[in-house]
């Protein structure tokens, strides 16, 4: 019965460690963002979102047209050429038209981001 008693209290701590793991990992989501590079300007021609965070004072700038993943917070945007549409994680959006600058929904995690060409 002692041996009994050890073996589930070690398969116990176990599956705590277990579970402690799988909640850290999933804790953290992974970063995505699409082509691009960070800046301290948009570039001219280009498609711009400023983040919330991580990087306060440089902006994201979209290096190629289409879809690209942003799971960032998006504080503004600016469309230095190429119009864009932020798509937020509950499905609704936003509009940079060209040339124009705008804040965005900074409290939204973005999804993706399409720059038209």
């Amino acid at each position: 019965m002692n041996g009994l008693r050890k073996a589930l209290a070690c398969a116990a701590a176990g599956l705590s460690l277990a579970g402690v793991f799988t909640a850290s990992a999933q804790a953290a989501p992974e970063v995505k963002v699409g082509v691009g590079h960070w800046s301290r300007n948009c570039d001219y021609g280009h498609a711009c979102i400023y983040p919330d965070q991580p990087s306060p004072g440089l902006w994201w700038v979209f290096d190629a047209c289409g879809f690209h993943d942003f799971g960032l917070l998006p504080w503004s945007g600016k469309a230095h050429g190429n119009p864009f549409r932020v798509t937020y994680q509950d499905g609704r959006w936003d509009d940079v038209e060209a040339w124009t600058s705008r804040r965005l929904d900074a409290r939204n995690q973005a999804k993706y981001v399409y720059v038209y060409c």
